[in-house]
């Protein structure tokens, strides 16, 4: 009688566990007209004239999935299923702390912190983690614009941004893409989670900005 209560009670815990992933992203790489989303510019193509860009969108958790959780669920974050060993609630600093470990952001652990809409984000040092939906080869117009809010000389942010043309994105990127072949003076890339991307009412590139982040 009490291996079957003991056997109950492990098959219980194992089907009542949870495992919560993102909410879905409302982006729709499909349809981008009128569209916004974060992204990384992995190259430029001077035959073609053409951007290869990767869209992300950063892992967001519903906050009512959230506070339910606890020890013996799970987390589907970063590409990987995480089960939940300890919970550390800061309630009053916004974010919690999944399977902390023996220091901060050691191995295994999950930091969620939450944002303005009260939803919570997985992050590593203010670095959020994010998905790709999607890789496109766009077009580069003419009335494309390169807004950029990273001083080019130091990497500092800049208050208000250099308003630059198509043209002297698709010179950066070479640039960039130089710089690292030949391991030149270090140039802030367009491929480290610090692009921004606007697309028109047909859907075609109308903006990159590029602005900045503490990891770069």
């Amino acid at each position: 009688m009490m291996i079957l209560c003991l056997v109950m009670v492990f098959v219980c815990s194992a089907v009542c566990a949870e495992t919560i992933t993102a909410m879905a992203t409302p982006v729709n790489p499909d349809h981008l007209e009128k569209t916004s989303c974060y992204a990384r510019i992995l190259g430029y193509n001077e035959d073609r004239d053409t951007l290869t860009i990767e869209l992300i969108v950063p892992e967001v958790f519903a906050e009512e999935e959230v506070m339910e959780l606890e020890v013996g669920d799970a987390i589907y974050t970063g590409g990987e299923e995480v089960t939940i060993q300890t919970i550390d609630w800061y309630e009053d600093d916004g974010y919690l702390v999944i399977n902390a470990g023996a220091y901060e952001h050691a191995p295994g652990s999950v930091y969620l912190h939450m944002d303005r809409w009260g939803n919570y984000m997985p992050d590593r040092y203010g670095h959020p983690t994010y998905n790709t939906i999607a890789v496109l080869e766009c077009p580069v117009t003419e009335t494309l614009l390169f807004l950029d809010y990273t001083s080019a000389e130091t990497g500092d942010a800049l208050e208000l941004p250099i308003v630059r043309t198509a043209t002297e994105l698709a010179e950066t990127i070479q640039s960039i893409e130089e710089s690292r072949l030949t391991k030149a003076d270090y140039m802030v890339g367009l491929d480290i989670d610090n692009v921004y991307v606007v697309f028109d009412g047909d859907g075609q590139l109308a903006v990159v900005q590029r602005f900045f982040v503490s990891w770069q």
